[in-house]
């Protein structure tokens, strides 16, 4: 017969809480190396201007123009390379803009054509914060 949660003692609790919390970094880290892939191809398409995702020019809300590349990763909106600043210290990052938390699930810098980017997040105005993965 199996206990039920009032019967468990604190160390049983405990280890089925790092056993779930193990499965979900588990699972995290799946979809951080799925996203990851579809970020190299589309980062890369943005570079080359290519792709069906390519905007040129898009506007956002304050009315600049950016060139885009619409994501097809699930919770990303869009994707840009940060604006160049004419500063010594420059180094270009890749803004993703993210509708939900699963477009959190990307790694902290990318690396292609012998430059690493940065990996820096934006919440899209119609962000909502519900767990989507």
């Amino acid at each position: 017969m199996m206990k039920t949660v009032n019967q468990l003692s604190v160390s049983e609790l405990t280890a089925q809480r790092n056993n779930i919390e193990a499965q979900i970094m588990s699972l995290e880290k799946n979809i951080t190396e799925a996203n990851t892939k579809l970020l190299l191809v589309e980062a890369l398409n943005l570079l080359d201007r290519v792709g069906p995702g390519f905007l040129e020019r898009h506007y956002h809300e304050s009315g600049n123009a950016f060139t885009v590349y619409a994501s097809r990763i699930t919770g990303v909106k869009n994707i840009r390379f940060s604006e160049y600043n004419y500063s010594d210290d420059y180094k270009p990052s890749l803004i993703v803009k993210v509708t939900s938390p699963a477009g959190y699930l990307l790694p902290a810098e990318i690396e292609f054509r012998g430059n690493v980017y940065p990996v820096e997040f934006i919440e899209s105005r119609h962000y909502r914060s519900g767990i989507d993965y």
